[in-house]
């Protein structure tokens, strides 16, 4: 498993490193999931491990969310924390991450990002963790499912425990997700749409290192 808090992530030398939390985190009721399972087929590569900045892509991620000072880290995939049931997407990630967030009664939230969008801003995750906790509903940037903020409730348990054990991949989608636990949309700030980009294969990975 990687459960990884955020104060001293610069000591971090490997993928399964645990470290202290922060004495006064700003995103002190969430939890972030980095989803690093994902088969990078398009890329010929395993996408965690992508150079940029002299680091690995996982680690530079973990480097952004360090900057929001989000509570705690988990990295779902074959090297993180590994799904309990395989070959569902990003659910799969999802259902095995909220098995490791216990249920303490206060407004709890997760902040489900990709390993493979390194031009997001710290600001960006902010400003969606703050809207989220206000509104207490799954929230996302227009025309993007993630960066997804996602209050952890009895009924996204439940959801995820359901759809995991579903046959048709219609219901492995984030966009039923949001939709079944009535989310919404933020809108995105002027300018920066570009920062949404994934890199899914070579020339999508070039552009992103071009404007890093």
């Amino acid at each position: 498993m990687i459960f990884i808090t955020l104060h001293r992530l610069s000591h971090c030398r490997d993928m399964s490193s645990m470290v202290n939390r922060p004495s006064s985190p700003t995103l002190c009721h969430t939890t972030a999931l980095l989803l690093a399972g994902g088969q990078s087929s398009r890329m010929g590569c395993n996408k965690v491990h992508l150079p940029i900045r002299d680091q690995p892509l996982w680690q530079y991620m973990l480097s952004l969310l360090n900057e929001t000072r989000v509570r705690d880290v988990i990295i779902s995939g074959p090297e993180g924390l590994p799904d309990i049931i395989p070959d569902k997407g990003p659910i799969s990630g999802l259902h095995a991450c909220l098995k490791q967030i216990q249920d303490n009664g206060s407004k709890q939230g997760l902040l489900v990002l990709p390993v493979d969008m390194p031009l997001l801003t710290s600001k960006l995750l902010i400003q969606l963790d703050e809207a989220g906790r206000i509104q207490q509903i799954p929230l996302h940037y227009e025309n993007y499912q993630l960066p997804l903020y996602l209050p952890v409730t009895e009924a996204l348990r439940n959801y995820t425990e359901a759809v995991v054990h579903e046959a048709d991949k219609r219901h492995y989608s984030l966009r039923r997700l949001i939709a079944h636990l009535h989310g919404s949309t933020l809108p995105v700030p002027d300018d920066q749409e570009w920062r949404f980009r994934n890199a899914n294969t070579p020339e999508d990975w070039q552009r992103c290192l071009a404007d890093t």
